[in-house]
This record gives structure tokens, sequence and C-alpha cells, in this order.
């Protein structure tokens, strides 16, 4: 697939073979056609997103989603499906999976106040929108839209506040396969692009292991562990290749090559290594001291004036 052709979806609809392979469910889906979706690179809702292959149903059910009865699409993989030939979009508002990045976000407060948290996410357009429905995409377009309302107004409001009429559809994807990889920078960010001044959506720690969906050049497309206030999230987005390796970073060897560079004269270069040893061990008061060391010798009297008034504080009083 060209670079051109993963940002628009080609699908067909879906071949026995297709079907085969993505299994059949405890619980059968309603006996609807499948519109299948090649895995690759998409832009939908003002971002490029990588998609495992996956296959939707053409039409939507009436009525309440029944969870027990199959997986409801993600944002993003219901707006590519919408493009193809054989989708039918109805004039109803269509339950979407929560993506799996927001419960990083979740607010203890909002917990503690109101009981509940995050959004119920719908795509497509009805004839209610909903006085607290916000739109995340399109607003105009049911093909383009997708909008959502806080769980504390759909869970205890009235209809008036709820998007109407409801409807969904199922969704089935194919295992997928990952890469492994450790961040090597001291903090990998995570953008909605692949370009250095896309948005960023995240930023993950020094060390963290991270799992590697799919690579365009010099990008990835990464899937990070995240911990929300109450359960594991997920972190998506594009990151630098470079930044990845297959081990996991060691706080030891990279304080020995700064040490070793600072030595020779050339603090510089002792810096980054040092600075990624203190981001793995940031209450090691030898790399910090040694980093302010650095910093000054390399010319960066800001950083190292900072490091060392870190380091006058009493050790309760210090944030990494």
């Amino acid at each position: 697939m060209t670079s051109r052709g993963c940002l628009h979806a080609r699908a067909v609809f879906a071949s026995f073979a297709v079907l085969a392979s993505l299994g059949a469910r405890a619980v059968e889906a309603p006996r609807l056609a499948w519109v299948a979706i090649e895995g690759g690179v998409y832009e939908v809702g003002g971002a490029e997103y990588y998609l495992d292959a996956y296959r939707i149903q053409a039409r939507a059910t009436q009525g309440e989603y029944e969870h027990d009865v199959c997986e409801a699409p993600r944002p993003e993989e219901w707006l590519v499906a919408a493009r193809q030939r054989g989708f039918t979009v109805g004039n109803a508002f269509e339950y979407l999976a929560e993506p799996p990045e927001e419960p990083c976000a979740y607010s203890a407060e909002s917990l503690e106040a109101e009981g509940v948290e995050g959004w119920v996410h719908f795509a497509g357009l009805g004839e209610h929108l909903g006085a607290e429905t916000k739109v995340v995409a399109g607003g105009k377009e049911p093909r383009e839209t997708w909008v959502k309302v806080h769980q504390n107004p759909w869970s205890f409001w009235g209809d008036e506040y709820k998007p109407s009429p409801r409807a969904w559809r199922c969704v089935e994807r194919v295992t997928p396969r990952r890469e492994k990889a450790f961040v090597q920078a001291s903090r990998l960010k995570l953008r909605a692009r692949r370009a250095t001044d896309g948005a960023v959506l995240a930023d993950v720690r020094i060390g963290t292991e991270v799992a590697i969906a799919h690579r365009a050049g010099n990008w990835v497309w990464v899937e990070a562990p995240g911990h929300g206030v109450v359960m594991e999230c997920v972190r998506r987005g594009w990151a630098m290749a470079a930044f990845l390796g297959p081990e996991k970073p060691d706080a030891d060897a990279l304080l020995a090559e700064g040490r070793k560079l600072l030595d020779e004269g050339d603090a510089a270069l002792a810096v980054p290594r040092l600075e990624r040893a203190a981001a793995l061990r940031p209450e090691d008061r030898a790399i910090l001291q040694l980093l302010a060391r650095a910093h000054r010798k390399a010319g960066n009297a800001r950083e190292a004036d900072e490091l060392e008034r870190y380091l006058a504080k009493p050790a309760d009083r210090r944030k990494p």
C-alpha cells in the first residue's frame, strides 16, 4: 500500500477467507452484511491513526447498544468505515467504544463528587443532539461526525440532554501483531501526526516498555501503557523510531558514559547521557550533582542553577 493510499480507506466487502480469519463469537451478532477495512494509516478527526484490519457491520441496529453481543467500533474505526461503499449511515447517533487513552485523563475529583467519570461517544447525526453533547469532529455531515456526552448527564439527567435516536453496530478485529520496544529518550512524545510539529498527545517516560504497531519511515505508531486513577489505559500516537530500542536503557551504563565524556572534556555530549540516567533514577543525588556539573561546563548556566537549587532543598520538598 502506498503512503498516499494508506491515508485513504480502501475497503471491499469481506470475502469468505477474511470472514473466517476473524472467527466466530460466543454470542452471535445480528446477521447483517459486513464491510472489511484493510490495516493501514488513515486520516480522520484531525489526526492520523494506524488501524489494524477489521470488519464492521454495514448497517446499524436501532436501539440501545447490547454490550454482551459484540464490541462497538472506536471513533476512528467508524469514521474510516463511513467513507466506504456499502456502509449505510442512518439518521441516528451510533454508540462508539471509549478510546483506550480516555481513562488516562479520568479525574479523581469528578469521581469523588459525581461517582462517574468519562464520556459516552457517538458517531453520525440523529434528530436531537442533546444540550450537554459536545462535538469532537464534524457536526454537519453524519459520515464525518463524532460527538460525546459526559457520564454525569448521561447517567443522571433527562433525555433532553442526550443525543437521540440511538443505534449501534458491531466491529470485529484481526489479532494484532506488535513489536516490543523500550523508550530510550528521557521523555518520548506521542504525536497526532507524523510530523515534529504534530500535536503532542502524551509524554512517555524513559525505560517504559511500549508496543510498536506500525512503522512508516522514521515514525512508528506506539501503544504505551498508562495508569489512570481508576483503571489502566493505553496512550497511542506517533513517535520517532530513533527514540526507541529493543533493550531497556541502563542507568549505570549511561552514568559511566556521561562521567567518561565529562572527564575527557566533552561536557556537551555528557549532558544527554546524564539526563537519561537522571530520568531513570530521579532521586539519585550523585547523578544530579554530576549533571549539574556537566551543564555548568557545557555553558548551560540556567540548567545548572536550577539543578543546584533543587538539590539544596530538603529531600521531602523535591519534586522530580
